[in-house]
Formats: structure tokens, C-alpha cells, sequence
């Protein structure tokens, strides 16, 4: 038998293995190795090869694995909702650059970026987003005896510093 071997090019380890196939099928196979610029024997044990790896890697590493990652994006979700909820002024200075307020204070006039901020801050919606994040945060450094308010004049830290 090893003569015949020789005679193809076929290395001595070398078996054959028969497969029926319709000839429609290996037609489509024939096409693709050419594709591929190998014989249709290489082509087939090549893709046998391919699904007998993909059978060998366990399905339930990769289910434990996405379960793993959704539970991460979950906490990861929880730890951003829990974080504007501390920081509501963060998401209203978004608000500001998505409605536009920046580019509807702008002309054809050329304006620094002083002037812009200063019509910015007059803006009735920014004076509204600022405000009571502001406020809220001086009332809770008067809490802790940090500011203090004195009416007709205003805030002012307390204790030694007199800036």
C-alpha cells in the first residue's frame, strides 16, 4: 500500500477516509478550497478539524462568563445611577451643552470666551440649573458651621479665614 502513497505525495501517517456527500455539497467545497487555494481533501479535514476544536471548548465557561460580565455592567449601572443621584448638578451642566445654550449665545460676531461664559451664566435656564445645586451646598455648609449668611450682605466663610 505505501506505493500508492508515495505516488500522490501523501506522507506514510497519511489514511484515507471516504465521505458521501451530495454532489451539490461538494461542489460548494470544491469552490471554497480553490478559494482558499487548497486541495478539497485539505479543505474538508481542515473544516472537521475546525468543528471537532469547537465542540472541545466547555459552552458553560462562556455562559458563566457573559453572566459575569452582565452582572458587572448591572453593578457598574448601579454604582452611575447611584452617583448622579449624589451629583445632580453634573447631569444639569450636561443639560446645558446638549440644549444648545453655548451655540445659541454665539454670532457671527467674534466674542471671547469671557463674554460667552458671562451670557452663559445670565441666561435665565443656566441661572435656574446652578442655582439650587449652589444654594443646597451653601445651606449644608452652614450646617457644619462652615459659611454663615447675613442678610443684606450675603456668605462669607466663618472662623479665622476673612478673605
Amino acid at each position: 500500500m505505501t506505493g500508492w502513497k508515495q505516488n500522490m505525495g501523501m506522507s506514510e501517517d497519511m489514511a484515507l477516509v471516504k465521505s458521501y456527500v451530495p454532489d451539490q455539497v461538494k461542489e460548494t467545497w470544491k469552490e471554497e478550497a480553490d478559494e482558499q487555494g487548497v486541495s478539497l481533501s485539505k479543505y474538508v479535514a481542515a473544516k472537521v478539524e475546525q468543528a471537532r476544536a469547537q465542540q472541545q471548548v466547555p459552552q458553560t465557561s462562556n455562559t458563566e462568563e457573559v453572566e459575569k460580565l452582565q452582572q458587572r455592567i448591572a453593578e457598574l449601572e448601579d454604582q452611575l445611577d447611584e452617583a448622579r443621584a449624589r451629583q445632580p448638578e453634573a447631569s444639569a451642566t450636561v443639560s446645558i451643552l446638549e440644549d444648545g445654550a453655548v451655540k445659541q449665545n454665539l454670532s457671527h460676531r467674534c466674542k471671547t470666551l469671557e463674554e460667552i461664559l458671562r451670557e452663559l451664566v445670565e441666561d435665565v435656564a443656566v441661572d435656574q440649573l446652578i442655582r439650587e445645586p449652589v444654594e443646597t451646598r451653601l445651606y449644608e455648609l452652614a450646617a457644619e458651621k462652615e459659611v454663615e449668611f447675613q442678610r443684606g450682605a450675603g456668605w462669607r466663610l466663618t472662623g479665622g479665614d476673612r478673605r
